[in-house]
């Protein structure tokens, strides 16, 4: 299977219009061999809100019928920022 460059709002068809109007961009890219979904935030128009290039990853929890957050053994040792 291929393996899929990351994009940009920018590169996508028709995509400087919708960069340019919106408040938040994001990506919502899954990797079908790992079975992981990654959002990442491409756009944010007021920092207060988020932060530009943050990453997260989920898996597909079929009991559920939701995406549940995927943590990795380098996440659980790293502390959270208010800890």
């Amino acid at each position: 299977m291929a393996r899929w460059k990351s994009q940009q709002c920018i590169t996508l068809k028709g995509g400087g219009e919708w960069y340019d109007a919106s408040y938040h961009g994001l990506l919502v890219h899954r990797d079908y061999e790992a079975k992981t979904t990654k959002v990442k935030v491409l756009k944010v128009k007021f920092q207060n809100l988020g932060e530009n290039g943050a990453e997260s990853f989920f898996t597909w929890e079929p009991r559920s019928g939701s995406f549940v957050p995927h943590v990795t053994s380098e996440a659980e040792a790293e502390p959270m920022p208010w800890e």
